[in-house]
């Protein structure tokens, strides 16, 4: 297998050169521009959580309302029965 690999080789009108693989060249432009895109990812990612935990607070601020509404119809309610249980109490008397 290795002489028949040998043989192609020496019999093959192709150079070493296109056999390999390129290996890639980053000059300062390349470096550069990789830095940059790196750059604006990291800032689109850390966008993306500052929106998020906006969203989430505002979320949070909601439900607090929300339930704040809840406990302060409760205490109306309340009320009102205590109400309506004073005016039963003084008028059946």
């Amino acid at each position: 297998m290795i002489k028949s690999h040998l043989d192609w080789i020496q019999t093959s009108p192709a150079t070493l050169a296109e056999i390999s693989f390129p290996i890639p060249c980053i000059g300062p432009k390349e470096e550069e521009e990789q830095q940059q895109q790196q750059q604006e990812q990291e800032q689109e990612e850390q966008q993306e959580e500052e929106e998020e935990e906006e969203e989430e607070e505002e979320e949070e601020e909601e439900e607090e309302e929300e339930e704040e509404e809840e406990v302060v119809k409760e205490q109306q309610q309340q009320k009102n029965k205590k109400k309506k249980r004073r005016r039963t109490k003084t008028s059946s008397t």
